[in-house]
């Protein structure tokens, strides 16, 4: 047998010997455990969403219990429990990887924290306050354009519910001033479409630290919706005032002249003032069976569905100004009537409330 032989044979009976013995010795080479995936920062606004709707769930039936004899007080708390299940039902739901959790280290029956006493209205509009405020933070920067239209219903629900509980518990939430829409050009003057994002830019430089810009991305069409739907309730609300005593019409007019301010500044924000392509008219067609008021509702439904389509349509990290101005329409909605919603500016969720809800 040749040297070179000779060392393959004892490679190989080696080689034999050391399997005998693991297989002796019940060994077996395994792969690593499934472990969980790591969420990427989508998932991760989402998870956040679904949870923060979890923890308004929790704190609203907490305290249920607390305000049983009070039955406005246990109809909110009833519809902000079936917003919320709306609302994670929207999101997706839970994540549930399907990989084998570790073993839990706690005894059978304990309970890894105590069980909270009943909570209180503060407690409910605190969990409210906080849910919205991150989901209006993860609508504007949210890369997928359908997630920051659904986080921004989401979390101007949610500012509203708060706004309403705090309202039947005699609290007092801090002022919410008007949103300020930046100071639009000096000019009434077309602008090119290719200057529209140059002027924009002007028209806000000014003011960059106190009004949030005009959200990026957006064309002058974009900017035709908002201003019928302002101009519509400015025309709505003056035949409203038209049909009132004269002592009672101050106020009313006061609201017409807001959206017809409103509605000017966004016609020249969107270099359409003073051109063909400007939609404000000196009269509105409308339903003729709609009284004054059932038309400034229908107009305040429109702005809102307009809001929530540009928040979509806007650049991530520059949306701001139009989710504000959405949850400023929806207290406004709330105002004149408008029934609440768990998904404002949503029509296509418009079966997403649970049957049982109030």
């Amino acid at each position: 047998m040749s040297r070179r032989l000779a060392r393959t044979f004892a490679a190989l009976c080696a080689l034999a010997v050391g399997v005998s013995l693991l297989g002796g010795c019940r060994l077996r080479l395994e792969t690593a455990p499934a472990s969980e995936p790591v969420p990427d920062v989508a998932e991760m606004l989402r998870r956040t969403a679904v949870y923060d709707a979890l923890e308004v769930t929790e704190a609203a039936q907490s305290a249920l219990g607390r305000y049983v004899q009070r039955a406005p007080m246990v109809a909110e708390l009833e519809q902000i429990i079936a917003f919320s299940a709306a609302h994670v039902e929207a999101l997706g739901g839970v994540y549930v990887s399907g990989v084998e959790p570790e073993p839990d280290l706690l005894a059978p029956g304990a309970e890894p924290y105590p069980t909270p006493a009943m909570a209180t209205a503060t407690d409910v509009i605190g969990a409210l306050n906080d849910a919205a405020s991150r989901n209006r933070t993860a609508a504007n920067n949210a890369a997928d354009a359908g997630m920051a239209r659904l986080l921004t219903s989401i979390s101007a629900s949610q500012e509203l519910s708060a706004t309403r509980l705090a309202a039947l518990a005699r609290l007092e939430l801090p002022h919410r001033p008007p949103v300020q829409i930046p100071e639009p050009l000096p000019t009434e003057a077309p602008v090119e479409e290719e200057d529209l994002a140059a002027a924009q830019a002007a028209a806000t430089a000014e003011e960059a630290d106190e009004v949030d810009p005009v959200p990026g991305g957006l064309s002058p069409g974009d900017f035709v919706p908002l201003v019928i739907s302002e101009d519509s309730i400015r025309w709505a609300l003056e035949v409203l005032a038209a049909s009132m005593p004269v002592e009672e019409r101050a106020d009313v007019l006061r609201q017409a002249d807001h959206h017809g301010r409103r509605a000017a500044a966004w016609a020249r924000l969107g270099g359409l003032a003073g051109t063909p392509g400007d939609p404000r008219a000196l009269a509105y067609q409308v339903p003729r069976y709609l009284e004054a008021d059932e038309l400034v509702l229908v107009g305040a439904s429109t702005m809102i569905e307009n809001y929530t389509t540009l928040v979509s349509r806007s650049e991530p990290g520059s949306r701001l100004l139009f989710i504000d101005l959405l949850s400023e329409a929806v207290h406004t909605a709330d105002g004149l009537g408008h029934p609440p919603h768990p998904f404002p500016g949503m029509p296509e969720l418009a079966d997403g409330l649970p049957a049982e809800a109030p």
